[in-house]
């Protein structure tokens, strides 16, 4: 097994203190892997429902969950949904970038506003330096851009 994917879902309530404590433990249950350097547990699934929070407190959580992922060296943190695929009693719940009336929400900014930022980043220290950052680099840089 090269990666392992986390969904955090049971997590959510805690982000800070859980969501490390989930990596951990998923992390010590992987055997060493040749070729593969760094941590190998990734955040493969967060998001909150627009029907249960405002679109302010969805994009602050949703930062929360990025930043505890780069500090505690996960590869990837990928949002759950583009758009909004799940229903209770016929309502969407919301899980979305994009909500129903093609509306960019705050996270969906927040996102687009790091890749931008953090392609840029890269991009430019290869120019300057001959290189690709190093994780840690890459991390000091990432994680401002997420307060």
């Amino acid at each position: 097994m090269d990666f392992v994917s986390y969904s955090t879902y049971d997590s959510l309530d805690d982000i800070l203190n859980k969501i490390p404590r989930a990596l951990d433990y998923i992390e010590t249950k992987l055997p060493p892997k040749t070729g593969i350097a760094g941590k190998r547990v990734f955040i493969g699934e967060y998001g909150f429902a627009a029907h249960t929070y405002p679109e302010a407190d969805r994009d602050r959580r949703s930062r929360q969950v990025m930043r505890v992922g780069l500090e505690w060296g996960c590869p990837f943190v990928l949002s759950w949904a583009m758009y909004n695929n799940e229903y209770s009693n016929g309502v969407e719940n919301g899980y979305w970038l994009i909500d129903n009336q093609g509306a960019k929400q705050p996270v969906w900014h927040t996102l687009a506003d790091f890749y931008r930022e953090a392609r840029r980043y890269v991009a430019d220290c290869q120019h300057r330096t001959g290189r690709l950052p190093t994780e840690a680099e890459y991390r000091r840089f990432a994680l401002p851009l997420l307060q």
